[in-house]
């Protein structure tokens, strides 16, 4: 167990938190062997809630960094009750509970500083100061930040040094105290045993904030796209929006009006994909606040339990002295034994009644609370489809609008604009499309289909997107290819599922259509060399019950599932059926099955 704690340790601090996480089955299988709290199997089970709050599935983490914490408490380790509680506030923290947060850092602070670690305290004081900060407490956040940059410095804890200066230059700048804001920047980059780049990035773009205000935009266009183009090799979308925002700025002051467009057009991406993701932490924010009333409602029923049990057992010595009594008067009980026996029938009935009756309150809470979920997910999936495009299509105009441009240029930019236009076009027909499965009113209109002519159709519509990700197109032609189905359904299933591809294959990979004609039926097989489904993806995908859940392509195209739920609710009202083989990192292969004629659609009904 110790070479395995060693392996993880070294595994989670090269920031490989999915490799980490692969070591969970394992580490399973050791804890069905240890029935009493281990320290060195809670270490190891501690980097795995660590793994899973950076990869910021808090949903998970913080039951398991609760859970540590209770073990860690058994075993009276001190130290790992601070760091326990430390991850329990930076998952409160990114949950947007701060004072609940403020609170755990201040528990795992008292724990430290009665350790003597400086280095974890100081750790502590900067996450304060980042509570504090959201709670709108400036003074106490700055208070803090010194006294962990303060504690940094002496103990040698370089990383959290630069974190604290950057927050301060930030306060600072805030204020409109450019030089002391710029000095602490600068410090941070000149500062060569930093080793963090995420602290360089933010140094940088604040470095050009500052000269942006003091109009001084060469120097501040260096630092700003210097502090872009670190966040983007770290894909951190909070840094990347931050310094996009100054670059656009600083160009459009130049006059580089057409540069400043370009990175504006990026902070509107980024931007809007960290309002999905704050939409999602809204929503994981319901969870954890649910699951911590669930919390609160167990410890308050164990507690009325050990109440009971107390009572039954002063109960049970008083109906031992009662014995002999009873003995006196057992004639007398055995002449009220059948109305007894009749009261106990009846109050048995009732108690039945009422666990029946707290078993459909139950299913009706349940159901209210996935109709919740469903429509904020839904207003957050309304937000992102339609905010991207329509600010991609006010940006073009606006351009248009400022800039000379000959007919050429006018051709190319009006292009765009429609292209926009026609995507903006199709994110209303899936939601109309989606909208309608939900109210189960969808009507068919079977006819003889030319498929093939189906499919081309559908790439033509997927030209632009195919040609971006350079994907290499097998289209089997045949027109031969004759099935039976409504021709309105059939091209919206053969879209999706042929986007759904070109999303999850790589840059320069192959996408392949081809038919299979057999005597009843005629399969369209739709194959890919893309990143491929664990099986649990493939189950959920296949699942009519499954909720919509946001998605990230090859290059980060983003999606909620309403397409493949579209397909599943046309297939079922086609009598068609779809196929789906995957294996993780090898691509996928999807199968349509459609009639060929309406005698044979009623058959294939029937044998589905």
């Amino acid at each position: 167990m110790q070479e395995l704690h060693r392996k993880l340790r070294v595994i989670y601090y090269t920031q490989d938190f999915v490799g980490t996480l692969k070591f969970e089955k394992e580490v399973e299988s050791l804890k069905t062997s240890i029935t009493i709290p281990n320290l060195l199997l809670t270490d190891i089970q501690m980097l795995f809630a660590k793994s899973l709050y950076n990869l910021s599935n808090y949903e998970r983490s913080l039951p398991l960094a609760l859970a540590h914490l209770n073990s860690y408490e058994e075993l009276r380790n001190a130290k790992g009750i601070a760091d326990a509680r430390n991850l329990i506030g930076l998952i409160y923290l990114a949950q947007h509970h701060y004072d609940a947060a403020l609170d755990e850092f201040k528990k795992s602070a008292a724990q430290h500083k009665a350790l003597g670690d400086e280095q974890r305290l100081s750790a502590n004081y900067h996450n304060m100061g980042l509570a504090s900060t959201s709670l709108g407490r400036l003074q106490y956040a700055k208070s803090y930040f010194i006294k962990a940059k303060s504690l940094a410095e002496n103990s040698g804890y370089v990383t959290v040094s630069a974190m604290a200066e950057n927050r301060l230059a930030e306060m600072y700048e805030n204020e409109n105290n450019l030089d002391t804001a710029m000095l602490l920047y600068n410090r941070v980059l000149q500062n060569k045993s930093v080793m963090s780049e995420w602290e360089n990035s933010f140094a940088h773009t604040g470095v050009a904030r500052c000269y942006y205000k003091l109009k001084q935009y060469d120097k501040a266009k260096k630092h700003a796209v210097e502090g872009y183009n670190v966040a983007v090799k770290l894909k951190t979308k909070w840094d990347i929006v931050r310094a996009a925002k100054v670059v656009a700025e600083v160009n459009a002051a130049l006059g580089a009006f057409e540069e400043a467009f370009t990175y504006q057009q990026r902070y509107d991406l980024y931007k809007d994909s960290m309002l999905s993701e704050d939409k999602r932490i809204s929503l994981d924010s319901m969870q954890i606040a649910y699951q911590r009333s669930a919390n609160l409602k167990l410890t308050k029923e164990n507690s009325m339990m050990d109440q009971q049990l107390r009572i039954g057992q002063i109960l049970l010595l008083f109906l031992l002295s009662l014995v002999i009594f009873v003995l006196v008067i057992w004639y007398t009980t055995r002449r009220h034994a059948n109305t007894t026996s009749g009261l106990n029938s009846e109050l048995k009935m009732h108690s039945q009644l009422i666990t029946e009756r707290n078993a459909l309150i139950e299913s009706q809470n349940e159901k209210l609370r996935d109709t919740i979920v469903t429509k904020d997910f839904l207003i957050a999936v309304l937000s992102h489809d339609f905010r991207s495009p329509m600010s991609a299509i006010l940006n073009v105009i606006q351009y248009l609008e400022d800039t000379t441009l000959n007919a050429a240029d006018r051709k190319h930019w009006f292009e765009i604009l429609r292209k926009q236009t026609l995507s903006t076009m199709k994110v209303m027909d899936n939601l109309l499309l989606w909208s309608e499965t939900q109210k189960h009113i969808i009507r068919t209109d079977p006819v003889a289909v030319n498929v093939s002519e189906l499919v081309s159709n559908a790439l033509e519509m997927l030209e632009q997107t195919l040609r971006d990700k350079q994907l290499n197109i097998i289209h089997h032609i045949d027109d031969a290819a004759i099935g039976y189905a409504d021709r309105n359904h059939l091209q919206i299933i053969l879209s999706n599922l042929i986007s759904n591809a070109s999303k999850f294959t790589e840059k320069g990979g192959t996408i392949e259509i081809s038919y299979q004609d057999a005597e009843e039926d005629l399969k369209i097989h739709i194959r890919d060399n893309g990143v491929g489904m664990s099986a649990m993806k493939l189950q959920q995908i296949q699942s009519e019950d499954t909720m919509l859940q946001l998605t990230e392509g090859t290059e980060q195209e983003r999606g909620f599932g309403i397409g493949m739920q579209i397909v599943t609710h046309f297939l079922k009202a086609n009598n068609a059926q779809l196929l789906i083989e995957s294996t993780e990192g090898h691509g996928s292969h999807f199968t349509v099955i459609i009639a060929r004629s309406f005698a044979q659609q009623d058959t294939l009904l029937h044998t589905t």
